[in-house]
Parts: C-alpha cells; sequence; structure tokens
C-alpha cells in the first residue's frame, strides 16, 4: 500500500511538473540523470516523471518490473536470448577450447591462438562444430535468462527506496553500485539452477574429441558422477557471474551517465547505449577471466571425483603457469563486446514494447 501511495504521488508531481515546465524540458532532464537500466529512447511523453530530490540522479525514465506485461516480456527476452546466443556462441567455442585442459582435446592440443583453432575444428568436424554445445545453452539458457533479469529488474525496483531511506545522502554512483552488487549476488543465484547444468553439458560436447549428441553426453555425466555432476562449478560460476555482473551494470551505469551528460549522447542516445554496453562487457570479461577459466576445467572434467577449485586452481598454475588462466581471451573479449552492445541497444526497447498498456 505505501509503495501505491508513493507511485500516485511521483505521478501526480509528475503532472504538475509537465504543465509547468513542458514535456522537452522533462525529457532532456531525464536524459541527462541516467541510470544502469533505464532507456533514453523510445519513452512514451506521458510516462516521464520529473525527478525529484529523493530520486539523487535516478533516472525517472526508468520502467520498472511492476509496469510491464511479463509474459510479453519473457516471451521477448526469451527470444533475444536464443538469438544473441546463436551469433555469439562461435566465440564461446573457442575460448573453451583454449581454457580446457590440453589433454581433452586429442589432435587439437597445440592449437593456442584463436584462427589456429578454427582452422583445427572447422577442419575435423566441418564448420557446423562452430556451434557445438549450442543445443543446451539454446533449450535453457533462455529460461535462465528471463530469471535472471526478471529478478534484476524486481529486486533493483524494491532495492532503490530501501537505499535511499537508510543512506539518503548517498550520491547517484553509491546507489548504482550497491544496488548493482545486491541485485547481482540474489539474481545469479536463483538464475544458475538451470544455467550451470546447460553450461556443464555444452563445455562437454565442445571439447569431446568425437561427435556427440546433448542425450548421449547427459547420459554419460549421469553414469560418470550422478546428478551432482551437472551442477559442478556452481560456486565458481556464481563468483564469475556475480564478479562480472557487477562490474557490468556499474561500468554501464557510470558510461551511460557520463555519454548523456554531452550534447552528443543527448541527440544520439542509441550510440551512447551501445558504447556504453560495449566498455561494461570488455570491463566484466577481464575482472572475471581467471575465475571463468578455472570454471570451464572444472566443468569440463569427465572422470573421477569433481575437481575443487582450489586443486584446479593449483593444477592450472602449477603446470602451465598464470598466463593459462588468460588462454582464450580475446575470443571472450569479442563476445563480450558484441553480445554486450546488442543487449545495451535492444533490451531497453523490449522493456519499453512491454509496458503494459
Amino acid at each position: 500500500m505505501q509503495r501505491l501511495e508513493m507511485r500516485r504521488i511521483v505521478r501526480s508531481l509528475f503532472v504538475v511538473c509537465r504543465k509547468r515546465m513542458g514535456d522537452e524540458i522533462i525529457i532532456r532532464q531525464s536524459l541527462g540523470q541516467g541510470s544502469e537500466i533505464n532507456s533514453p529512447v523510445n519513452v512514451k511523453q506521458n510516462d516521464q516523471r520529473q525527478p525529484t530530490e529523493s530520486s539523487k540522479g535516478t533516472d525517472e525514465t526508468w520502467i520498472g518490473f511492476s509496469d510491464l506485461n511479463r509474459m510479453y516480456f519473457s516471451t521477448l527476452l526469451g527470444m533475444f536470448s536464443v538469438f544473441t546466443s546463436l551469433i555469439s556462441h562461435p566465440f564461446t567455442v573457442i575460448s573453451v577450447r583454449q581454457q580446457v585442459d590440453s589433454s581433452l582435446l586429442g589432435d587439437l592440443h597445440h592449437q593456442q591462438s584463436m584462427g589456429t583453432v578454427v582452422r583445427g575444428v572447422v577442419s575435423r568436424f566441418g564448420p557446423i562444430a562452430l556451434f557445438r554445445g549450442f543445443l543446451p545453452m539454446a533449450t535453457l539458457g533462455p529460461p535462465s535468462n528471463v530469471i535472471y533479469f526478471s529478478s534484476i529488474e524486481s529486486s533493483r525496483e524494491t532495492l532503490q527506496p530501501i537505499v535511499l531511506q537508510i543512506i539518503p545522502s548517498l550520491s547517484p554512483e553509491g546507489i548504482e553500485i550497491l544496488q548493482a552488487g545486491c541485485s547481482s549476488v540474489i539474481s545469479n543465484f536463483i538464475s544458475l539452477i538451470p544455467y550451470v547444468p546447460a553450461e556443464v553439458v555444452s563445455s562437454r560436447i565442445i571439447v569431446s574429441p568425437q561427435k556427440v549428441g546433448m542425450t548421449e553426453m547427459c547420459k554419460n555425466i549421469y553414469h560418470a558422477q550422478g546428478i551432482k555432476g551437472f551442477f559442478k562449478g556452481f560456486n565458481s560460476s556464481f563468483a564469475v557471474c556475480v564478479t562480472s555482473g557487477f562490474q557490468w551494470w556499474w561500468m554501464y551505469a557510470l558510461c551511460r551517465r557520463l555519454g548523456l551528460q554531452s550534447d552528443f549522447g543527448k541527440t544520439k542516445p542509441l550510440l551512447i547505449e551501445a558504447v556504453s554496453g560495449c566498455f561494461a562487457g570488455l570491463s566484466a570479461v577481464a575482472v572475471s577471466y581467471p575465475i571463468d577459466t578455472i570454471k570451464t576445467r572444472i566443468m569440463s572434467s569427465s572422470h573421477g571425483p569433481i575437481p575443487t577449485f582450489r586443486k584446479t586452481f593449483q593444477q592450472v598454475v602449477k603446470k602451465d603457469g598464470y598466463k593459462a588462466l588468460y588462454r582464450g581471451l580475446p575470443a571472450s573479449l569479442s563476445q563480450a563486446a558484441l553480445g554486450s552492445t546488442i543487449f545495451a541497444t535492444c533490451y531497453e526497447t523490449i522493456k519499453n514494447e512491454s509496458q503494459r498498456k
């Protein structure tokens, strides 16, 4: 009830401010106060809200989770997830094959560079091999993404008034960082439950020296390690996702805020969104990549007990040195730049299209 009353008050204030100042001024002020998940484009004028003192720099054009048609939002987001996964999956194949233990790759174990890996995989299995392991990700990836972004939107909508109430003097950047950290922890833990099994199966298929289907690989994992085999690497995957998610959201917010404050950003906000997403994706991968390498090694293990993070880390460093923690980094950076740019330019459009009429 308190939240509904607050929303009515904010909307009433907006109507008064719009009559006095005009829609154009409100839109410009909103664009200059951007937040990392708020849309600067395609926002209907009757949904604009004048920033209040309590907003502390957040973007009042933000479409909250309670404002969305959730079924429509989930459908569009699921389709978008399949599309982005499809176009970026070849980079995943390259990166995983560079990250894993060389003994798993048969006659490809001497290959290191991206070009060499691509030529080796294509010459042995054909061009379709660049999409090995895509089916598990296309099956469980979209539901996981829907859970993740729904949790992100819901938790952010809930956390913002709590943060402002506890620390009313907190700067906009501080609010964004605190929200990003808390939301990332909550959302990743929930969404990884369906995602980790898909990633385990996909990683095993990618590094398998023979052609193997998803069903056969699932049987192999179950017979070798039981149900636990589908969740190996969960802790390290959680660490990767929380670290990269936190880094992505606050970096995106910072770049977007600085970009929209310029005259160029006010005239071309979509380009600012794309560039901000690209930088955020690159920084997120750079920060979390060593943990991601250990996670991939754990997931791709096929025999014996499930290795621990500490043991796997020690084996990697002892055998190949610390530089092995960054194998496949160029491929992952390429994937992040492509995926984050597409995400940043399309996600807010999905939210706008999913608004309740």
